[in-house]
């Protein structure tokens, strides 16, 4: 199995110096110790095993629970194996995985007790946790305020660091420890730097912390150590007396708390940590604390010295934190406390997973930083696919895996290796040519993350702001009172008309004309409103993508086509990747597309030269690639990812799911990050999996798949044997429901409209409850309030403005757990108008903003809608003056004389297009 390029691998290529600095750059020095010859043992927990199906955490006693068989838990046996032949190679005396407080795997004797170097650092934090709680300890009191000093003095400014400051070695105190084993050598000259402003690992900070500690709380380190964490968590071989300071006086007052601790109780440590300070239902840390601490105060790209940059971690309070781009997969959230010659307890809450790994120190040889996270990739690359992974993918696509219909192709990737890749159906029906994993698709929507980045490229070379007012770009676009930024574009939060839909009115919709980004300008210039003010909401829209498009090629001076080929896709290796602005041009490779025609198929390719919305041609693989690159930051770094994943915001502050062409979710309880595509009879889906390092691509040629139900299937069966048993989360108390009356029940009964899209809902009662015409059943929590079926939904009734009837207000609780207003009802009287009524319905009408001209006419008691290309829409009554036809819902306003003088049309992505009546 190769191993993914993970952080040792990156660690590798490092500098020999940088290398050093990580593998020392906490070393204090050692307390005096004998050396010991590692256990052979393998075995370190006498314990039940037990299938890890279970998915409560447990909590260890006496004993630890065991993973076993381990593939019942989604692990690799082999690749369990590989770990502990590598620790064969090391000189560990001790390590265990544990996983949902089981231990997946141990190696060396668990019991043996012994000096854990700069991981003491961390333990102290845990320890200041409760005291900042309660307020015994602020963390913006001063080094002045509690007349810290050390020998030769601080200087005043020195003294203004904080305990905030001094726990995230942003002290600026650049004095000598009691101890080495730090980066004071590379330290800045002292009073350089205030304090808060610059990060260096400084043992007197750690130092200092001690005695700051035992000063403020009035406890010794040691006997809270043994009363505040060894006893609530059931350390087993905790022992008081072989904790001891060390130090040279001469150098520094403050002098170095050593600890020692063994394996097995080092893991309940990192579980406490890794259950956010809670155990066995008791909170022994604050959780706010260990979420504190435990985030990157001081990010990668700040760390100093600067060689620190090229690694993996930032640093909180005194916990070394994975960020930037190498906290994604299994890292996500992922925290080490760090010591010399190979002291580690790492948590993984992606993975749900602690790692412990220690050595004897004093034995001359040591087990670095780097040959340790070389350990910890090997772990996470045992964690298991399942074995029959292609057969039930091969299932889930049977129907279009035969030499008579189109298909798809599809690729997996997990930890950085592709572990499926699979072709289903024809490329070419007429020409009989099959499907192959490297058959080039059209990605549809899947395309608007290419467009994303490409405006996420120029924003970072500083060609544009995405907050800049899209007529800076585009002046044709009309001024519409608050400016469009290109962040709303991004977000689908413009308010922008969807120029296809806008163009269907007419008769040209997509596919019926070669449309281009000169028709898609023209259309949306002519637009005389918005569906929204920009920000005010989010809807879908094809019209901001196309509009990047066209505002790359602008800003960059090339073509959007050749700008991607430059920044994008020959940087990444995408070489089966190019838009297609030009759909008239061969590409060789290329599937066909296909739609449902009866029992057979029919072309359905698309006749336009558009992009940036979709048009993007490509195959399984280079979308996996780009996938990787869009995590890792290989084209713009740390700062591109951070763009490409920001949600959008709402003017109210409410945060959306959708991002740069991406949306953000979850499937099976773990975060998604996807997207699916439909273009013509080309269907997409892309989905990164970032805690389970897991990239899934889908890519079909026939318009009867769905991309997302399909994708999603695939996802599945690697999610499986990758997302780890979370405990679930306790489902929210349900109110109690009530009894009314019938009479209560029927008053409520009726047909209202959402004042916001128009739609009908009719209310009934059936078999003495209250229902929503479409079955939904309507559960009495009061005399006004009901819930939604099962759902977390509300109606609220209450009274309307004539105080007469009812309306409804529809409410969904937030995380705040305040009900929120998402849609309103009025209620609104049926409506079966005759022949006489629809006659004042008549006319011809006509929109400047779609160019478009209807005739309204009565035939055979049904009123209809006629377009100049011969189109015939029946339209429908639903209540006084809307009606519903092929085009979506239309609404009729009446002047002041109570005559029809114009509609409008409602649609997905078109709200109220105005139609005036030009004649009766």
């Amino acid at each position: 199995m190769s191993m993914r390029p993970g952080v040792y691998s990156l660690l590798r290529a490092l500098p020999l110096a940088l290398i050093t600095l990580l593998a020392w750059g906490c070393a204090p020095a050692v307390p005096g110790s004998a050396p010991v010859a590692p256990s052979a043992s393998t075995s370190a927990s006498t314990s039940a095993s037990t299938s890890a199906a279970a998915s409560a955490p447990v909590y260890p006693g006496t004993s630890w629970e065991r993973i076993d068989p381990a593939d019942s838990a989604g692990w690799s046996r082999a690749g369990l194996d590989s770990v502990a032949a590598q620790l064969a190679t090391l000189p560990t005396t001790g390590f265990m995985a544990v996983v949902g407080g089981r231990v997946l795997m141990d190696y060396g004797d668990p019991e043996a007790e012994s000096y854990l170097a700069s991981v003491r650092k961390s333990i102290l934090s845990m320890l200041f946790g409760n005291y900042v709680a309660d307020g015994t300890v602020r963390l913006d009191k001063t080094l002045a305020e509690m007349a810290i000093d050390d020998v030769q003095g601080l200087t005043d400014a020195e003294k203004q660091a904080t305990i905030h400051d001094v726990l995230a070695a942003r002290s600026g105190v650049f004095h000598p420890a009691s101890n080495a084993g730090d980066d004071l050598a590379s330290a800045p000259a002292r009073g350089s730097q205030r304090p808060g402003e610059y990060y260096l690992y400084s043992n007197w900070d750690f130092n200092a912390l001690g005695t700051i500690f035992e000063q403020e709380t009035g406890r010794n380190i040691y006997d809270a150590l043994e009363t505040e964490l060894a006893r609530p968590i059931g350390m087993q071989d905790f022992d008081r007396s072989t904790h001891r300071r060390t130090g040279d006086v001469a150098r520094s007052r403050h002098l170095a708390y050593h600890m020692n601790l063994s394996t097995r109780d080092m893991a309940r440590v990192g579980y406490l940590m890794l259950r956010e300070g809670s155990w066995a239902g008791r909170q022994v840390v604050p959780g706010e604390w260990v979420r504190e601490s435990t985030r990157a105060i001081t990010p990668v790209h700040e760390m100093n010295p600067e060689g620190r940059r090229a690694g993996p971690f930032g640093y909180g309070y005194l916990w070394w934190v994975w960020d930037g781009p190498h906290a994604e997969g299994p890292h996500r959230g992922a925290y080490v406390g760090l010591g010399a010659v190979g002291q580690h307890i790492a948590v993984l809450p992606a993975l749900d997973m602690v790692v412990v790994h220690k050595t004897r120190p004093g034995q001359g040889r040591s087990v670095s930083h780097p040959e340790f996270l070389q350990v910890l990739d090997l772990l996470v690359n045992a964690r298991r696919v399942p074995a029959d992974a292609e057969a039930r993918v091969d299932r889930i696509f049977a129907r279009w895996n035969t030499l008579q219909t189109p298909g798809c192709a599809v690729a997996a990737d997990v930890n950085g290796r592709t572990v499926l890749s699979r072709a289903y159906g024809m490329a070419d029906l007429e020409h009989g040519i099959p499907n192959r994993a490297a058959t080039i698709f059209e990605a549809g929507s899947v395309s608007k993350q290419f467009a994303a980045a490409a405006l996420a490229l120029l924003a970072l070379d500083g060609k544009l702001s995405l907050d800049d007012d899209v007529r800076t770009h585009v002046p044709e676009l009309p001024v519409y009172g608050a400016p469009i930024t290109l962040r709303h574009l991004l977000n689908h939060t413009s308010g922008l008309r969807d120029w296809g839909s806008v163009a269907a009115l007419s008769g040209w919709g997509r596919g019926q004309r070669t449309h281009s980004h000169a028709h898609v300008v023209d259309i949306l210039s002519r637009q005389s409103a918005l569906n929204y003010p920009p920000g005010e909401a989010y809807s879908y829209t094809n019209s901001g993508y196309n509009l990047i498009a066209v505002i790359v090629e602008r800003v960059s001076g090339t073509s959007f086509a050749e700008f991607s080929r430059q920044r994008i896709f020959e940087p990444l290796g995408l070489r089966d990747t190019q838009w297609r602005d030009d759909y008239r041009r061969i590409v060789p490779g290329r599937a066909a597309a296909y739609t449902t025609r009866g029992d057979s198929f029919a072309i359905d390719r698309p006749i336009e030269n558009v992009h940036g919305n979709g048009g993007l041609l490509t195959t399984v693989a280079d979308l996996i690639r780009w996938d990787r690159a869009l995590a890792g930051g290989e084209v713009g770094g740390p700062e591109f990812v951070r763009l490409m994943h920001e949600q959008g915001v709402l003017n109210d502050g409410t945060v959306i799911s959708y991002a740069s062409g991406v949306q953000i979710g979850s499937r099976r309880g773990v975060p998604e990050v996807s997207h699916t595509g439909a273009t013509a009879g080309y269907r997409a889906f892309l989905a990164r999996y970032p805690d389970q390092n897991l990239s899934v691509a889908v890519l079909c040629n026939v318009s009867a798949v769905s991309p997302g139900g399909v994708g999603g299937e695939v996802a599945d069966v690697f999610l499986e044997g990758l997302a780890p048993q979370r405990p679930a989360a306790p489902a929210p108390r349900a109110s109690a429901a009530i009894r009314l009356s019938a009479a209560e029940l029927q008053a409520k009964a009726g047909l209202y409209r959402d004042v916001r899209s128009w739609e009908p809902l009719r209310l009934v009662v059936e078999n003495g409850a209250l229902r929503v015409d479409d079955g939904s059943r309507l559960a009495p929590l009061s005399p006004t309030v009901f819930r939604v079926g099962d759902s977390d939904r509300n109606f609220v009734f209450e009274p309307d403005a004539s105080g007469s009837r009812l309306r409804i207000r529809e409410t969904v609780r937030h995380a705040d757990d305040q009900p929120h207003e998402v849609a309103a009802y009025e209620p609104v009287e049926a409506f079966a108008p005759g022949e006489t009524e629809l006659a004042a319905y008549m006319g011809t009408f006509h929109s400047d903003d779609a160019e478009a001209t209807f005739t309204l006419s009565v035939q055979r008691g049904q009123l209809a809608m006629h377009r100049r290309d011969g189109a015939r829409l029946v339209l429908t009554p639903v209540y006084p003056d809307v009606f519903r036809t092929g085009l979506g819902l239309v609404r009729f306003h009446r002047d002041g004389q109570g005559r029809i003088s114009e509609f409008g049309v409602r649609q997905a992505r078109v709200y109220d297009m105005r139609f005036q009546r030009v004649t009766d």
